[in-house]
Parts: C-alpha cells; sequence; structure tokens
C-alpha cells in the first residue's frame, strides 16, 4: 500500500524496511515524511488471520475479566522481527506535563517461532520483555513502595488442575485470579503454565485423574524451590474467584476448598511460622 501510493514520499529508513519485508516496522518510525502515510496506512486489525484474531480477542477478555486497563494501540510494534502474535507496553502516565505521551516502563511481546531460528526441532511458546531499571525505581519511590532484597519468603506456587475442555477455561481464569489476589495482598506467586499437566487417563475417573495431576503439580513446585502449593480446579472454580486448595510441602498438610480470606490467612500464618 505505502508503494504505491506516490503522493506520499517516504524516509530512506522505511523504504529499506519495506523492500527487506520488514513492513510492520514502518510503524514505528518517528520521520516526519513518514506520518502522513502512517497515518493513512490500513488497520494491522484487518489483516490478522483467524487464529491470531481469536487468540487476541481472548486475550483482550482476559484482562476485562481481571480488571486489566489497556488501550488498543494499532501503531504499536517491537524493534526485533522474531515477535509474533502480541506486543505490550507497560505505561504509566507522565507526570511532566497533561500532553506528555504515557512513559513505558516495560515492553516486550510473543515470539514463538524464535527457537525455531536457532534450529529447534520444535517451536517453544514464550513471550518475553526489557524493563529500565531506573524507571522502576523511581515509580516505585513515588508511591512509596518498598522492596527487600531476597529476604521474602519462597513463592507460592499455584497449579491449575485442568481435566476437561468443558471446565478448562474457568479454572485459567481462577487461577489467574488467585495469582492477582495474593500479589495484592504481598503474597509473590508463580503460576504454572505447563500445558502438559492434563492426564491421558482424563477419561478414567476424575479423583484419580485429579489426584495425577496433583502429584505433577507437587513436583513442579518442589523444582521451583517453593514451600506451598495451591491448586485450582473445577471444585474450585466452581466457589469464585480466589478460592482454592492449599498443600504445605513442607510436611505434606493439606487445606481444602479454602475461600479466598481464608487462603490468605492460611498462607501468611505459614510463611510467619
Amino acid at each position: 500500500w505505502m508503494l504505491q501510493n506516490p503522493n506520499n514520499p517516504l524516509s530512506f529508513d522505511t523504504f529499506s524496511r519495506i523492500k527487506e519485508g520488514r513492513v510492520l516496522r514502518v510503524l514505528d518510525s518517528k520521520a516526519p515524511e513518514d506520518q502522513a502515510c502512517i497515518n493513512g496506512a490500513p488497520s494491522v486489525q484487518d489483516s490478522l488471520s483467524t487464529e491470531s484474531r481469536e487468540r487476541f480477542h481472548a486475550l483482550c477478555e482476559l484482562l476485562q475479566q481481571l480488571g486489566i486497563s489497556y488501550i488498543l494501540d494499532n501503531r504499536l510494534v517491537r524493534g526485533l522481527d522474531y515477535y509474533n502474535h502480541t506486543a505490550f507496553e507497560f505505561t504509566v502516565d507522565n507526570d511532566q506535563t497533561q500532553a506528555s505521551r504515557p512513559i513505558a516502563l516495560l515492553a516486550g511481546g510473543r515470539y514463538d517461532m524464535l527457537a525455531s531460528t536457532m534450529n529447534a526441532k520444535h517451536p517453544i511458546p514464550a513471550i518475553g520483555w526489557a524493563a529500565g531499571v531506573e524507571r522502576l525505581v523511581i515509580e516505585l519511590d513515588h508511591h512509596h513502595m518498598k522492596t527487600s532484597l531476597g529476604n521474602d519468603p519462597s513463592p507460592v506456587f499455584i497449579v491449575p488442575l485442568l481435566s476437561s475442555p468443558v471446565h478448562d477455561k474457568i479454572v485459567r481464569l481462577r487461577v489467574l485470579e488467585c495469582a492477582t489476589l495474593l500479589r495484592a495482598a504481598g503474597i509473590s506467586s508463580i503460576v504454572s503454565h505447563n500445558q502438559n499437566d492434563r492426564d491421558a487417563s482424563a477419561t478414567k475417573s476424575k479423583t484419580k485423574s485429579r489426584q495425577s495431576i496433583i502429584r505433577k503439580g507437587i513436583k513442579e513446585a518442589e523444582k521451583a524451590k517453593a514451600q506451598i502449593a495451591c491448586f485450582v480446579g473445577e471444585e474450585e472454580a466452581e466457589r469464585g474467584a480466589g478460592c482454592a486448595s492449599l498443600k504445605n510441602l513442607s510436611n505434606g498438610e493439606l487445606f481444602s476448598n479454602l475461600t479466598s480470606s481464608e487462603l490468605i490467612s492460611k498462607i501468611q500464618a505459614l510463611q510467619i511460622g
């Protein structure tokens, strides 16, 4: 489109990027002569494949369900070409002037195919980001937030008990709600994203399938050096946001179907003890 529009002269860098097939990088151009062409370019949303569109809509829906505000920016791209699907920035308001652009604290995106470019046998789903340490420190000071250096208890390890496609979507949501709840209470947490947790024998009894997944989750939590593991499955998900079962990995003690307030209190008591 850009090359076919003779009324919009392009900068040398933009013309070179288009010739090299790096078209999306054009959207990030700051050259004055490129702005009219960029503003008139078709929306990236109009060119998404069915898979990408469904993935992106699911992501936006999840953000809304978690109460995370976002702004859709069709001109947001990353400076490296291996990103795919979603790119993002975490921003804060710039207090210097009301007209100032928000300040990006960190930025990144998905790069599922990056491993394949380095001769990996199979694609490895991945996501990464880079942050400005100085900006993070300034923002922490601005909100009077303090951080400790290595003195925090080990993170709580949260395991989704995925057993059936019918319930997996709500279970994943409840897991993220649980992590959000714990972090808001000052409790560090790690969410297992191992999608191979589903028992191959899920067609057998639900009890056996659940127990098998829990055993695998405990091994994963122990490998991560966690002292406490939380489990969220169909039973916990039905009780509402923040509900989970908890296991003290130090002595094997199990607490089933805790409410959100019970979960926080129990974890805090175990970490203090």
